[in-house]
């Protein structure tokens, strides 16, 4: 999938509006077959269990066939559909009466809303591999959106990343930073390494796909564990304040240097790439704030290669007075059961083997090597990360990056940045957690304040009180709602 096409899952992906949970009351929860947890799988009667997924055709064919093998009286019917189209595919299917029994999801309103699905809490607490998971996605219930219920759960992982430009540090003489850098060193290290190159062109020391806005909350305050310093109850707007007055300041300091506007006025080299390309793409960005997928997507493909541009991840800096802290942001894509299939706990162990559970990723390590793509490249749907922490699983996925032998010499970032995010406490963004946040932005008008104080010069502390009294107004408002609904 194109960065672009990422850039709108992202804002999908965070989309949960004032109708969340309508119609998904206690006559709606029907946990079906395995109500009572994890009864004995059925395999006996032939089933057929229908699914729906993006992107990864090729590593969930493969699945699907050995989780045949498993069970030979259970016959998958997998189905893929393109990242634009994909809601309006699962809603055409509902509205069919054909919603598959495991189904993926871009955006989690209109399924709550509309009833598509189903409690697995039993299922999820009665599993004890659920204990060896991202230590965040128990700790902080991520799909329970805020009831005793879970709706979802992550099927994708991908922490959020500060990759580095080795090979332009070691051209401008930089010393790279260490790989548990602080955010104070990071900050200092941006400004350094903003300079105009020797062929006259900038050198950015950030290019952002993900922003030092979302990112400082997290990075100064040990009990953020969301967006604008959400805790759990409140949001701490002091915090955003600082990362949007940073964006500020960064987008606005020379004139040969944005982080915030785009970078691709300046960026072009039809004659290396054939297109208009960003800077971080051609070499002259330090850091690139970006999600994980970037790895294998972009930055080992033989144009930056060959091009001098060699990234290696650091994980998201802390200040040094959280830097104990190992909370992260990350994107995770959830998915989750039809409340009403009749083979609920098949369904359950579908959607575990083919994505969290530590039996599947054990096969996909397996499988990887031996895929390619229909134009005959190697596969590279491996980028997600293990959401399961079983050490096999991680060191196996460790196996496929660069290691000791690395001409390049990456290997010692990556033995730092895949331990780390095995055992960090990743936080998705706001709308994938919060009851109630997309709305609270929309009402605010959120992107005219931000526009107003990287654009217009306003000062972002001003909108610290009136943000932190709405944005838990709104939540309060949410959460009261979805606990009146959930009575009937």
């Amino acid at each position: 999938m194109t960065k672009f096409k990422r850039l709108i899952c992202l804002f999908l992906v965070i989309a949960l509006s004032a109708s969340l949970f309508v119609g998904c009351g206690k006559s709606g929860n029907n946990s079906g077959n395995g109500s009572d947890g994890l009864v004995d799988m059925n395999i006996t009667d032939d089933i057929t269990l229908t699914y729906t997924y993006w992107e990864d055709h090729i590593i969930i064919n493969e699945l699907v066939a050995k989780f045949k093998e498993k069970y030979p009286n259970i016959e998958v019917k997998a189905t893929e559909y393109d990242t634009g189209s994909y809601t309006s595919e699962l809603m055409n299917l509902a509205a069919a009466g054909d919603l598959p029994d495991v189904f993926w999801l871009l955006e989690c309103d209109f399924a709550i809303s509309n009833g598509y699905l189903g409690d697995m809490s039993k299922l999820w607490e009665a599993d004890q591999e659920t204990e060896n998971t991202i230590p965040s996605i128990n700790k902080y219930k991520l799909g329970y959106f805020g009831t005793d219920q879970k709706w979802t759960t992550p099927v994708k992982y991908f922490p959020s990343t500060a990759f580095a430009n080795k090979y332009l540090f070691e051209r401008k003489g930089k010393e790279m930073p260490a790989m548990d850098m602080s955010w104070e060193t990071f900050e200092k290290t941006v400004e350094d390494m903003t300079m105009p190159d020797d062929d006259g062109m900038p050198i950015y020391g950030v290019s952002e796909g993900c922003t030092v806005i979302t990112w400082y909350p997290v990075a100064a305050d040990p009990n953020c564990i969301g967006e604008f310093g959400w805790n759990g109850e409140e949001f701490d707007m002091e915090n955003w304040a600082y990362g949007l007055t940073l964006e500020a300041k960064w987008a606005n300091k020379l004139d040969y240097y944005s982080s915030y506007k785009s970078s691709n006025d300046i960026a072009i080299d039809t004659e290396i790439f054939g297109e208009e390309v960003f800077a971080q793409d051609r070499g002259n960005a330090a850091f690139r704030l970006d999600q994980w997928w970037c790895w294998e997507r972009y930055w080992i493909t033989d144009n930056f290669i060959e091009n001098d541009v060699i990234w290696v991840p650091y994980v998201m800096p802390h200040t040094e007075a959280n830097k104990e802290s190992t909370n992260m942001m990350c994107i995770m894509d959830f998915g989750g059961l039809n409340q009403y299939t009749q083979y609920k706990r098949e369904a359950y162990e579908l959607l575990k083997y083919t994505t969290w559970g530590a039996d599947g990723w054990r096969d996909k390590l397996e499988l990887y090597p031996t895929l390619y793509t229909d134009d005959g490249s190697r596969l590279i749907e491996k980028n997600n990360m293990p959401i399961c922490t079983d050490q096999d699983v991680w060191d196996g996925f460790r196996l496929v990056h660069p290691g000791e032998d690395d001409k390049y010499g990456r290997g010692p970032w990556f033995d730092y940045f895949i331990p780390y995010c095995q055992k960090a406490y990743a936080v998705p963004y706001g709308g994938q957690q919060i009851p109630g946040f997309t709305t609270w932005l929309e009402e605010t008008g959120y992107r005219t304040i931000e526009e107003d104080v990287i654009q217009n010069g306003k000062n972002a502390y001003d909108y610290v009180d009136e943000l932190e009294r709405t944005g838990k107004a709104k939540n309060e408002e949410r959460l009261k709602d979805i606990k009146e609904l959930l009575q009937y």
